[in-house]
Parts: C-alpha cells; structure tokens; sequence
C-alpha cells in the first residue's frame, strides 16, 4: 500500500501496477500518510525529507509493532540508530543512501553519549583532579 498527497503520482503508479499485473496485490492511496492506520504494517518505505521523517517518527514508534522494518530513501531518521554495523550508518545504492530501521531496536537501544575528542581529554583531566584530591583525602 503506497501513499501520496500527489494525485498525478498515484494515477501513474496505478497505471503501472495495472501494467505489470499486480492490481491486489498493491494499492496506492492518494492520501495523507499521517492519517493512515500502520498498526499492521510490517515493511515501511520512506521518501521523505529529514525533517519529514521526524515529524513522522512518532507515529512510527507509536504504531508499528515489534520486528516492523523501515526502509528510508536517502534522508536519516534523527534519533534513530539504523541496522548497519561499520562506519557508515547507510548503504550507498549508486548515489543514493538507504538506511534500515527494526523496531523497536532502532528507538530503544541505550545510546552512549558522544564526546568530541576536546571533551574527552575534559573529563579525563576532571577525573584527574578528583582523584588526586581523594588521594590527599586519604593521606590526611
């Protein structure tokens, strides 16, 4: 099932689904994907911008059920960690990004916070200075 808010978009996909003999087995909606009911959804995709996926997220976390996937097309979901292990947290397609989300994995995992390396020698100078003054505590 595909949703679109553009009805010139919908008519050609449904034109090409009527082409390919898929009609039942794929529907397309011209409609407002925030308005639709995703409890039962198990696969996701996603075209949206950045800023569209966040307002999307909560409904998304809110509505899909555990093992649900989504797939975003070439913007992050901010706040999510995708399923990919390595430096990159996308797979590159030609010049496209793909990133993959499981649920609730992608929303619920413990994030450890991330210090630039400025704030790292910080706290390690921090804990230092505390050390020393518990030393000269012990001393006494």
């Amino acid at each position: 099932m595909g949703f679109d808010l553009n009805a010139g978009l919908c008519d050609g996909v449904r034109a090409k689904v009527l082409a390919r003999g898929l009609e039942g087995s794929i529907e397309v909606v011209h409609g407002n994907f925030f308005l639709a009911d995703l409890s039962k959804a198990t696969l996701v995709t996603l075209y949206l911008t950045t800023s569209g996926n966040s307002k999307l997220r909560p409904k998304l976390e809110k509505e899909l059920g555990t093992g649900a996937r989504v797939v975003s097309h070439d913007f992050p979901i901010h706040r999510w960690d995708p399923d990919i292990a390595g430096p990159q947290d996308h797979y590159t397609l030609g010049s496209h990004k793909i990133y993959l989300y499981g649920i609730p994995e992608a929303y619920t995992k413990e994030k450890e916070p991330q210090r630039t390396p400025d704030e790292a020698s910080r706290w390690k100078r921090i804990r230092r200075i505390f050390l020393g003054l518990e030393r000269e505590r012990s001393t006494e």
